[in-house]
């Protein structure tokens, strides 16, 4: 009995340091939380947590997705991809509502405007929109280059522009209550059509602060972390009895493509692809780099 308890031990302890050995291995890195504190985290147990929370989330992506097909909603998207112009382009995003200009005719446009694979993405979002039925009645835009630029190359259509839907991070902080409070009756005066969707065509950095300051068009969130969304990312928003929902939040357009294209398993209308020797494959837009031409 002694020797059956002993080598239990010995087994639950060489477990134990297998498992301290490989955390070691596989790092640590440091969180800094709201409050300022930090916490040093293992990266392999941060893994296992995500991977249990993926799976949760694709099942929640997919049941999301489904609503968007059958409307009724607003979604709030981030504009797709700028060059990240670190540290001024709030400034640019002020003078170019300030002077109301059109930035794509400006010096400083790679500051607020979409890149070549913001363009890109920005088609994508309509491409899977359509492909999946999912309908758009209103689309209402910041004044922000890249997020008219998504409007448009996502939608093909703009009704309305807005600077209250601009990021709270280039407004003066007296003035993010006024904005919130702005959004709110704008969007209050939007109908929802049945079958169709309000699309907000803003930034990240709004949201999140018009709920800390108690305004703005979500009321009660339940999502994780709002506006920490990728380029293309959207919120689902549900306006209830007077009241605004956040419902979900996607990551990116491609948490609805997965949840909503259902592939093809066989290869009809494929055999143009097949190549033989002797064939000559010579794209012209190979090599042309990142930079965006209006035109192509």
């Amino acid at each position: 009995m002694k020797k059956t308890v002993r080598n239990l031990l010995i087994f639950i302890i060489a477990l134990l340091s297998g498992s301290l050995i490989f955390v070691l291995l596989d790092g640590f890195y440091v969180k800094k939380n709201d409050d300022g504190s930090f916490q040093v985290k293992a990266l392999f147990t941060e893994r296992l947590i995500n991977e249990t929370k993926s799976d949760g989330k694709t099942k929640s992506d997919e049941k999301w997705a489904k609503e968007l097909v059958k409307g009724g909603y607003i979604l709030h998207i981030r504009h797709a991809m700028r060059e990240k112009f670190t540290g001024s382009v709030t400034t640019y995003d002020a003078i170019e509502l300030l002077n109301k200009d059109n930035a794509r005719d400006t010096d400083y446009h790679r500051a607020v405007c979409l890149t070549e694979r913001g363009v890109l993405d920005s088609k994508a979002v309509g491409k899977t929109f359509d492909l999946a039925g999912i309908n758009v009645s209103y689309v209402v835009s910041s004044p922000s280059c890249r997020a008219r630029e998504t409007a448009i190359f996502a939608f093909n259509r703009i009704d309305q522009i807005e600077p209250a839907i601009l990021h709270r991070t280039a407004q003066m902080n007296s003035q993010h209550k006024i904005y919130g409070d702005k959004l709110r009756s704008i969007v209050d005066a939007i109908p929802i059509k049945e079958n169709t969707n309000i699309v907000i065509s803003g930034h990240g950095g709004t949201l999140s602060y018009d709920i800390k300051n108690k305004t703005g068009i979500v009321d009660i969130d339940e999502t994780d972390e709002i506006d920490n969304r990728n380029e293309t990312g959207i919120v689902v928003i549900e306006r209830k009895d007077g009241k605004y929902i956040a419902r979900h939040k996607f990551y990116s357009i491609n948490s609805i493509a997965k949840s909503l294209l259902e592939l093809p398993v066989n290869n009809e209308g494929l055999e143009k692809f097949v190549f033989k020797p002797g064939d000559k494959y010579e794209p012209k837009n190979i090599n042309r780099g990142f930079i965006f031409i209006p035109n192509y």
